[in-house]
């Protein structure tokens, strides 16, 4: 009687554990024993959909998506304002997530940059990241560095039109809210430092929204965490645990 192995192990198949859940984040994200992620598909607004222009948008907001760096497919989203007589600020917004979800095509991600580009106004770069698990830290602060290495090309010789158009490359502004909020701020920083150069893209401004920032010790703020928000601590670790690389702590 012969028995299967699989290519890796030569345990026969007969022997072999199934693979079971870890991590199960609400549902939406699950890490399996054998390093396997599964993801609910989640809603996203898409280039050529049909839906309607958000209400929240009081001028028609211009949007495509462009791809930043090739290897991951890793895209940013444009949003131009209708132009006038002047060139716009450019605030690049790093969406949030605890590194773990969501995407710039969220539609509340979407919908939130159409009202920034409309309102401030300013043409807005909304940008995609690795996702851990399957890309952990600091993989997403890797992603931005590659971005403003991109924005930098753009500012020397911008090749994108509506770029080239409305952007004032003289004042960028770098934003995001929860993980991008941690993401703006440690890029933020290294540019401040000089360790990462941005040439003639000028940052001139940082704005935090509820960054995702962490520790083992835990703060007031978190021990008084109620039990009836979205954002639990217990929510909160388990999605640092997903985004850190093993054997790291939120103290490295």
């Amino acid at each position: 009687m012969s028995s299967t192995t699989t290519p890796a192990s030569a345990v026969p198949a007969s022997e072999l554990v199934p693979a079971h859940v870890v991590e199960d984040l609400q549902g939406i994200v699950q890490l399996l024993s054998d390093g396997t992620v599964k993801r609910v598909q989640m809603p996203l607004v898409l280039p050529g959909d049909a839906s309607e222009p958000s209400p929240d948008a009081p001028a028609p907001v211009r949007w495509k998506d462009v791809v930043y760096e090739e290897t991951h497919n890793l895209s940013l989203r444009v949003f131009v304002p209708p132009a006038g007589a002047e060139k716009l600020p450019v605030l690049v917004y790093f969406h949030g997530g605890g590194f773990v979800i969501n995407s710039f095509a969220s539609p509340e991600f979407h919908a939130a940059c159409l009202r920034l580009a409309a309102e401030l106004p300013a043409v807005v770069l909304s940008a995609d990241y690795c996702l851990a698990p399957e890309h952990r830290l600091p993989a997403a602060h890797d992603d931005a560095e590659t971005l403003f290495s991109w924005l930098r090309a753009q500012a020397a010789a911008t090749t994108d039109p509506w770029l080239a158009e409305s952007a004032d490359f003289g004042r960028v502004f770098v934003s995001g809210d929860s993980a991008g909020g941690n993401i703006a701020h440690h890029m933020t920083v290294r540019i401040g430092s000089g360790a990462l150069a941005t040439g003639a893209a000028r940052v001139a401004g940082c704005i935090l929204l509820y960054p995702f920032f962490g520790g083992e010790q835990r703060t007031a703020s978190e021990a008084a965490c109620p039990d009836d928000v979205y954002l639990t601590l217990t929510v909160s670790d388990q999605m640092w645990r997903l985004a850190l690389p093993a054997g790291a702590s939120r103290d490295c």
